[in-house]
């Protein structure tokens, strides 16, 4: 018997210690994302897109931590808010290293290269927000998807990634004038 309650003490420690490891972390996440957001005006496109992007992320893991409890997918995105935070582009998720069912993996691939043609093609102040959105929202695609083999239902990251990318506008100056646009920088990574 003795045994048996050092083992559950044991394994609640651990457990206990890994809980505490990522809310600190995203406690300590807590200062950047009051900072991003104080310096966001009302209509939020003076905004970079590695502050969306990083916005982005942080919802996203206070989702995975509070409600799914999915502590895996809270690192990554973590991963992700600290490579923005020091100024470097995360990576896009590849579907090849999740496990997903063939078709969901089809539907993946697709997504991302119609999200890498509009990473180039739609790089304008106006769809800075709509592209991290994207950006964030297909990261959680795949990892809903890989869930979803498992038995877990699917979550609204596709729907939010079709929604954002639906919403990628060229604007009128644009087409008038593309000298205008190849001039200026609107975005604060070479993607």
């Amino acid at each position: 018997m003795k045994k048996f309650g050092l083992i559950t003490v044991a394994c609640s420690v651990l457990f206990i210690s890994g809980c505490d490891h990522y809310n600190t972390i995203m406690a300590s996440l807590d200062a950047p994302k009051d900072q991003i957001l104080a310096i966001s005006p009302a209509s939020g496109s003076e905004m970079t897109f590695r502050n969306h992007l990083a916005r982005e992320y942080y919802q996203l893991a206070e989702h995975e931590k509070n409600v799914t409890m999915d502590y895996r997918a809270v690192k990554r995105y973590e991963n992700k808010i600290e490579l923005l935070s020091e100024n470097k582009m995360p990576d896009l998720g590849t579907p090849k290293k999740f496990d997903l069912d063939d078709a969901e993996r089809s539907n993946l691939k697709t997504a991302r290269s119609e999200l890498m043609n509009a990473l180039k093609s739609y790089r304008y102040v106006e769809n800075r927000e709509p592209l991290a959105k994207a950006f964030s929202s297909y990261d959680c695609w795949l990892d809903e998807a890989e869930e979803s083999t498992f038995g877990k239902p699917m979550g609204d990251c596709k729907t939010n990634f079709r929604q954002a990318m639906n919403s990628l506008v060229v604007p009128y100056q644009y087409v008038e004038d593309d000298e205008y646009y190849e001039e200026d920088d609107f975005f604060d990574f070479a993607l």
